[in-house]
């Protein structure tokens, strides 16, 4: 075998090697079971606003406190507002809605969405003076207290989970805490635990104790062939994700999960995580605790976490802001996370995976190279689609000395999302579903 130097030597000039953004390396298996150091260090812990990624523990919070009913349901601001009487979560405010504050009714206000679900067919008693502010008609604002808490790898930073942060704080303020946690278990001085200990006492007896919703995003490698996580930096240890959760997940950290059944995971890992069967059952298991209502993987082998960082953005904001639980919606707008990876989401008793189709760039959800060259000609930019039927799409090389061409079949088990059309010839494409229900052992196909 040739020497590295003499193959370095062999590459033209204009090769050079860069920083790879994928997940993915190796790692030897160690156990978790033999706990770190239990010497605990003064914590780190502190209220601040600015991030120190050195730091192993940081806590992030700003703004004032709010209430219920902090934000007008038409028009998303503030000032005064009515809250409704009925679910006394929507308010709206005095700009959208000219009340009447000597009218007894006000103070027994009902807000067009609690009245929409009671008497769909008859008369509001209050005037709008506005159509709203935003795409959703008269949604929720929930501002109940939201913990993002970022568990990641030494020397592995978490943008995402502080992208979403400053995305949600101009919504909960100071309801908002992002929680930055760093692990080594390399390290026979870590103090996770250490750390760990003092981030469950602030959501016990702390300045926290009254945070009731939670979204843990856990960001580490994964091993290609088993699909265990890096349990420390350099490629130089693994776990399997079960045990990875139980040591990071005691008693104390369930309890204070189960305050809420709308808690989201997300596994920022390469595919290797859910792709393979030991690995997949694992999270299975985790998702069964029922500590979360979401726990979420990507199946892309060498997965870059800067796609993923819009699509968690836009979900955190739908579900812990304004109450819409699918996840359909909000795939819709993201073709550039569909077009890198398909997304596995992990609910007791069931796992649906979602696969991003295009006519074009990705027909029927296939991840195809022809797409972009002709096979047979080698063209660039030649390959045109056209729709055959409901399920299938067929590619032709446009070259008059060529016309190559093949079909390409919905997957088995696919169906269309709600809405979803085949035939969209936008460049938003559209999304395919299956699911795997408890019990049944059909194969998934995962890109």
């Amino acid at each position: 075998m040739a020497s590295n130097s003499k193959i370095a030597s062999l590459r033209p000039r204009n090769v050079q090697k860069s920083y790879k953004l994928a997940f993915g390396a190796p790692a030897p298996q160690r156990s978790l079971l033999k706990k770190s150091s239990g010497v605990a260090k003064q914590s780190r812990g502190k209220k601040a606003m600015k991030f120190t990624p050195t730091d192993s523990l940081l806590f992030t919070t700003n703004g004032p406190r709010l209430g219920p009913g902090a934000w007008c349901s038409i028009c998303r601001d503030g000032d005064d507002v009515v809250i409704c009487t009925t679910c006394k979560v929507n308010s709206i405010c005095t700009l959208c809605i000219e009340f009447n504050f000597e009218d007894p009714e006000t103070e027994n206000f009902e807000c067009p969405a609690c009245f929409i679900k009671r008497s769909p067919h008859k008369s509001y008693r209050w005037r709008l003076n506005s159509r709203g502010a935003g795409r959703e008609n008269l949604p929720k604002v929930i501002t109940t207290p939201l913990a993002i808490i970022a568990i990641h790898l030494q020397g592995m930073t978490d943008r995402g989970s502080v992208i979403v942060y400053h995305h949600l704080a101009e919504w909960l303020q100071g309801n908002l805490v992002l929680v930055d946690l760093t692990f080594n278990f390399d390290d026979p001085n870590n103090q996770f635990e250490s750390n760990l200990d003092t981030m469950l006492e602030s959501f016990e007896t702390g300045d926290f104790k009254e945070w009731t919703r939670f979204l843990v995003v856990i960001t580490t490698h994964s091993d290609p062939e088993t699909g265990y996580l890096h349990i420390a930096p350099g490629h130089t240890a693994s776990a399997p994700v079960d045990e990875l959760f139980n040591f990071m997940f005691p008693e104390r950290f369930h309890n204070i999960l189960k305050r809420s059944p709308t808690n989201i995971l997300s596994l920022l890992s390469c595919g290797a995580l859910s792709n393979q069967p030991e690995s997949r059952e694992m999270i299975k298991q985790i998702s069964s605790t029922n500590l979360f209502d979401k726990v979420l993987c990507f199946s892309q082998r060498n997965l870059q976490t800067a796609f993923t960082h819009k699509f968690l953005m836009d979900l955190a904001l739908n579900q812990f802001v304004f109450d819409r639980m699918g996840i359909t919606n909000t795939l819709r707008d993201h073709q550039a996370l569909g077009a890198h990876t398909d997304i596995i989401l992990f609910r007791p008793g069931i796992i649906q995976t979602f696969r991003w189709t295009h006519p074009g760039a990705r027909p029927m959800g296939h991840d195809t190279s022809s797409s972009l060259q002709c096979p047979k000609c080698s063209r660039l930019n030649t390959i045109s689609p056209k729709f055959l039927e409901m399920d299938s799409t067929r590619l032709r090389c446009s070259s008059s000395d060529c016309r190559w061409e093949e079909t390409y079949c919905r997957p088995t088990h696919f169906n269309w999302c709600q809405n979803e059309s085949p035939r969209n010839k936008e460049e938003r494409g559209a999304w395919l579903y299956s699911e795997e229900k408890e019990g049944n052992n059909k194969s998934m196909d995962v890109a």
